[in-house]
């Protein structure tokens, strides 16, 4: 179900005639193994969704997350041998109305595609978790076009490089491009910093704190620089790098979750692909360099006093003593340093 289907529901039961009553429900995919429901309280004008498992479900004792702006409830109800556990989850103001919608769409696909209630209930719960830190964040816009491409770039190395050369689960655990961290990848001693830009003769890699360049907290750092070119002909879209990569461990249930978890956590949003339809991309060129001596950078260590808040650029083209070829990278990739 898409963020209008849910916004469309929700209208037609705010206007209905019955505006007096305590709440209205309307049941979404039948078919899922979950009982859904889009839900109206006309009294508070507060649109939301339900959720109704059997009330043996292990999943229905897990505590609920706490989200700013949103209420959660759970309510066990019924005779002693047909009791229900019931979840209401209701916006408090209509102000983030549509970012609203997209949760609850991507919470609904979590869960229609689940093949059990056990499953389907779990897996809605863990994701509400993940986004309780991103209610807020969430623009209904998407991602910026620079964070499309960074993102597009992180996955990348993640399928061509991590993949090809580690379990997935070190794989996908390996990446950390979505947290607040230095570096995009860490695994054991090395570590990765990924910069994307769109080719150009002199594309320079921006560097946006002292940090990210100071291979002094890792046994080693590589900075890794994919260069993409817009092509509608031949290039890939970030949807479609995204089924790519869920295609490759679709057998590897749960290194899809992590990644599931880890898409949501960098912003990309299933109900939102339709925005990221285009440009489409095709990788360029991937050239990694090992930070290390004179290797231009600022950090800790040489930032002149007083200085802060740092943002430069480097040139990719101009560092060739420094480079590693694919074949050496892959190496230390499978060493882990």
């Amino acid at each position: 179900m898409r963020p209008e289907d849910l916004l469309s529901l929700w209208e037609g039961m705010a206007n209905e005639s019955g505006a007096g009553s305590s709440l209205i429900k309307r049941r979404i995919a039948p078919d899922a193994v979950i009982d859904l429901f889009a839900s109206y309280i006309p009294s508070k004008r507060a649109p939301g969704m339900i959720i109704e498992v059997a009330a043996e479900i292990s999943a229905a004792k897990q505590d609920l997350p706490e989200c700013r702006g949103i209420t959660f409830d759970r309510e066990v109800t019924g005779p002693t041998d047909e009791r229900r556990t019931i979840f209401r989850i209701h916006l408090d103001s209509t102000a983030q109305l549509e970012v609203f919608a997209i949760l609850c769409a991507d919470l609904l696909g979590i869960m229609i595609s689940a093949q059990d209630p056990v499953a389907a209930l779990e897996h809605g719960v863990r994701r509400l978790g993940a986004w309780q830190a991103l209610f807020e964040r969430v623009k209904k816009e998407g991602l910026s076009p620079e964070k499309q491409r960074g993102l597009f770039g992180e996955l990348q190395i993640l399928q061509s490089l991590l993949l090809t050369e580690r379990h997935p689960l070190d794989a996908v655990f390996a990446w950390l491009g979505w947290e607040p961290a230095n570096q995009d990848f860490k695994l054991g001693g090395l570590a990765i910093e990924c910069k994307t830009t769109i080719a150009k003769r002199h594309a320079k890699a921006i560097i946006s704190n002292e940090k990210q360049l100071d291979e002094l907290p890792h046994e080693l750092l590589v900075l890794a620089f994919v260069r993409l070119d817009e092509s509608e002909a031949f290039g890939l879209s970030l949807p479609e790098q995204v089924r790519s990569l869920r295609s490759e461990l679709e057998l590897e249930a749960v290194a899809l979750q992590e990644l599931e978890m880890r898409l949501l956590q960098a912003g990309y949003i299933d109900s939102q692909a339709s925005l990221y339809a285009s440009p489409r991309y095709q990788v360029s060129s991937i050239q990694y360099f090992k930070i290390r001596d004179e290797f231009p950078r600022l950090t800790e260590a040489n930032l002149p006093h007083g200085v802060g808040d740092i943002r430069y650029a480097i040139i990719p083209g101009d560092l060739n003593k420094f480079a590693i070829g694919d074949e050496e990278m892959r190496q230390i990739v499978r060493a882990g340093t």
